[in-house]
C-alpha cells in the first residue's frame, strides 16, 4: 500500500522499529489484554470483529516518539482499517 502510485526513491524507508523485540512484545502484552471473551478482537474505528488485529498508534510516532510504547497511545483495528490509517499518514508527510 506504500508504494502505489510512487517511484521507489518517493516511498517512505519501512520503520525499523516495528520490528523489533521491544515492539513486538509490548503489542503482544496489549493485544492478549484487549481481546474479547471469545478470543477475539473488535476495531474500535469500524467495529467489525477481527482475528488478526493490528495494534496502531493514536498519535503517530513521527509526531510524538516518546509515546511509541505507550499503551494509552495505541488502539485496535482491523487490517482494512489499519491500512487506511497508516496510508493517511503516509500520505501528509
Amino acid at each position: 500500500y506504500q508504494g502505489i502510485g510512487k517511484p521507489a526513491y518517493l516511498r517512505p524507508a519501512p520503520d525499523a522499529f516495528y520490528g523489533t523485540y521491544t515492539w513486538k512484545q509490548f503489542q503482544a502484552r496489549v493485544l492478549e489484554r484487549r481481546k474479547n471473551q471469545w478470543g477475539s478482537w473488535t476495531c474500535v474505528r469500524c467495529g467489525r470483529s477481527t482475528t488478526a488485529p493490528q495494534l496502531g498508534h493514536i498519535i503517530p510516532r513521527r509526531e510524538r516518539p516518546a509515546l511509541e510504547l505507550d499503551e494509552g497511545n495505541t488502539r485496535v483495528l482491523c487490517s482494512s482499517c489499519h491500512s487506511g490509517r497508516t496510508l493517511g499518514d503516509i500520505n501528509q508527510r
